[in-house]
């Protein structure tokens, strides 16, 4: 019998070894796969990388549920993956699978967002709790550091882009004064994160609403001009929140169509913003092509 426990234990403590063996030596696999991805010009092709990659870190995680790493990177992988390949919004008026496409869409941003309150959950115990709390959420945010700057921006992507699926919905809108924070603690812990996505989102979060509903202009221009600053000609991001959610709700045509053009004729970028470039000139295109319902 004290054979069998010794040899149990022996069997346990290798079994926790190895697992945290592998998680360890697969970060730089899933870094470098990932930055493969994102360095690729072929859209279809790192379609068909994506899932895998998610898998794989899924699993990892599963193995070692306390890794802010791995965690972290799912966030960011579902995200990505549901921004650039699912979320085909605004859908067309006459579109029959608008429903069945905006659910898909929600259900892969919620697991974005399930995933970075899980990073963020575990060196912040009561997280979930202080994020729906007005007079608890800002010392919360300020215990949130640079080194968590990536769970930080994912879930307010994610959580910002499930709330802009959802503008019909009362309980969504409820909640929207939460991303404001977010993201300008974002901003302010890593305002280069993404290319400075978090003043995208920002400048998204003032224009996707009318000025009556509780948009500005102002604000929206603003967090426009600073995602300009610190994306530093790397992306389209700026220039694509800004044709789909500034100036279509402003109902500035023209401004739509020369964003449309600036967006067809860029030739910049680095080799680590390649897919999303490409991505968002695809997504562009599509968009121009439904001028005539925002116009």
């Amino acid at each position: 019998m004290k054979k069998l426990l010794c040899l149990l234990l022996i069997f346990s403590v290798t079994s926790c070894s190895l697992s945290r063996l592998v998680v360890r030596v697969t970060h730089p696999l899933i870094l470098g796969v990932q930055k493969s991805c994102l360095e690729e010009k072929n859209i279809m092709f790192a379609e068909q990388a994506f899932p895998g990659l998610i898998k794989l870190a899924e699993g990892i995680f599963y193995t070692e549920p306390s890794s802010v790493f791995y965690a972290s990177k799912l966030a960011f992988l579902y995200g990505a993956y549901c921004f650039a390949y699912l979320d085909e919004t605004p859908f067309d008026e006459f579109d029959r699978n608008s429903e069945f496409k905006k659910q898909q869409i929600l259900d892969f941003y919620r697991r974005s967002k399930y995933f970075a309150l899980q990073a963020l959950s575990l060196k912040h115990k009561n997280c979930q709790a202080d994020l729906y709390d007005k007079t608890r959420i800002d010392k919360f945010l300020l215990s949130v550091k640079n080194s968590e700057s990536e769970a930080l921006f994912w879930l307010c992507f994610s959580w910002a882009m499930e709330i802009f699926t959802s503008l019909e919905d009362p309980k969504a809108l409820s909640e929207l004064w939460i991303i404001e924070k977010l993201a300008l603690h974002s901003s302010r812990i890593d305002p280069e994160y993404f290319c400075g996505g978090a003043f995208s989102i920002l400048a998204a979060y003032w224009g996707a609403r009318s000025d009556l509903l509780g948009g500005s202009s102002e604000k929206a221009r603003e967090f426009y001009s600073r995602a300009l600053e610190y994306n530093k000609n790397r992306s389209l991001i700026p220039h694509y929140v800004n044709m789909r959610y500034i100036s279509i709700v402003k109902e500035n045509a023209s401004e739509f169509e020369d964003l449309a053009a600036n967006i067809s004729n860029f030739n910049a970028g680095s080799s680590d913003t390649a897919l999303i470039n490409e991505v968002i000139k695809k997504k562009a295109v599509s968009l121009f092509s439904k001028k005539d319902n925002f116009f």
